[in-house]
C-alpha cells in the first residue's frame, strides 16, 4: 500500500466523529479503554487525530467482522 497526502493528515475530533458516526464522547471512551488510536495534542485544548491511525483502526475492525462469519 503506497502513503497519500491523507496518511499524514491530521483530522479534528468532530471530523473523527463524523467520519466514524459516533459522538465524540464514544471516542473518548474507546481511548479510555485502550481500543482507540491515541490523539496528537495539537495544543493546551485541542488533540487531533492521524488519518493512517483511524485508517489503520477501521481497517483492523473490518479484518475482526469479517472473520467472525
Amino acid at each position: 500500500m503506497s502513503a497519500t497526502h491523507h496518511d499524514h493528515q491530521i483530522i479534528s475530533i468532530r471530523d473523527c466523529a463524523a467520519l466514524l458516526t459516533v459522538s465524540r464522547g464514544t471516542i473518548y471512551n474507546y481511548i479510555k479503554s485502550g481500543n482507540f488510536p491515541a490523539p496528537v495534542r495539537l495544543g493546551p485544548r485541542r488533540v487531533g487525530f492521524r488519518f493512517s491511525d483511524i485508517r489503520a483502526w477501521l481497517d483492523a475492525r473490518s479484518e475482526i467482522a469479517g472473520g467472525a462469519k
